[in-house]
């Protein structure tokens, strides 16, 4: 069996129906509805935004109900050099504690923050935590809490 057949064993009609419609709205998914999900991780890291802003980029796949295998994107602009940049950095840092890594995140320096938000989604990751979270809206802007947190079904490990 080829690489690309064992691909195709883990092809479900979820992603099927995501390509039509994505074809049906020239490539742009639909956002899920405001909400309650029951999510894992799927990636976090530091990143740059497309003016070249530092953001943190997070990606959870649903793995429960209607909205199974979907997934949701989450991009936070840390700093823009304004005066609100303390603000959005204590944001990111409390919701990215709030998925529980081992080792709580904190803010030096930019290169050890995103050494930091490495290590927290390699922890959270290596530990399979899934997580419940609310995605509200505030002054036309998604927000994502979590409300949570979640080991694998049959994991008694303590945290």
């Amino acid at each position: 069996m080829s690489n690309w057949q064992n691909f195709d064993l883990k092809i479900d009609n979820n992603l099927l129906n995501d390509i039509a419609n994505a074809s049906a709205n020239n490539g742009e998914f639909e956002e899920l509805p405001l909400g309650r999900y029951e999510v894992k991780i799927n990636s976090l890291e530091l990143t740059q935004s497309k003016k070249g802003d530092p953001m943190t980029k997070t990606i959870f796949e649903v793995v429960q109900g209607q909205y199974k295998g979907r997934y949701i994107f989450k991009n936070s602009v840390v700093y823009k050099g304004d005066r609100n940049d303390a603000w959005r950095l204590k944001q990111e840092i409390d919701f990215i504690n709030s998925l529980q890594p081992s080792n709580q995140v904190n803010f030096y320096s930019f290169s050890d923050f995103e050494k930091q938000v490495s290590n927290a989604f390699s922890d959270v990751n290596s530990r399979k935590l899934e997580y419940l979270i609310e995605i509200k809206e505030k002054n036309n802007f998604r927000t994502y809490s979590v409300v949570e947190v979640y080991r694998p079904r049959g994991d008694d490990t303590p945290f």
